[in-house]
């Protein structure tokens, strides 16, 4: 049973990080996939990455997780949707 052995192979040292860079480029994927998700509740699926980083790869990985997830929803999500909000510098001119 392979499942049972799954918390125990997550334990080393080498799989902890790529818990959670793989957690938050799955919540990347997927919210920027979703439009309706960016324009509601775009940390949701990051949250979630969190919960799961912190069950499979303990407290350092959860706090790598956060720590990529606020980085990433600031340099994708929060500047995107402040792009598309922008009013056009031409329009400003005149």
């Amino acid at each position: 049973m392979w499942w049972k052995r799954m918390p125990r192979l997550l334990r080393a040292s080498r799989i902890r990080p790529t818990v959670a860079v793989c957690a938050v480029g799955l919540a990347l994927l997927i919210t920027s996939q979703l439009q309706f998700l960016v324009d509601r509740t775009p940390f949701a699926l990051f949250f979630a990455a969190v919960l799961v980083s912190a069950r499979y790869g303990g407290t350092n990985s959860a706090l790598l997780t956060s720590l990529l997830s606020a980085a990433v929803t600031d340099f994708f999500i929060v500047v995107n949707t402040k792009l598309k909000t922008s009013t056009p510098t031409s329009s400003l001119v005149n």
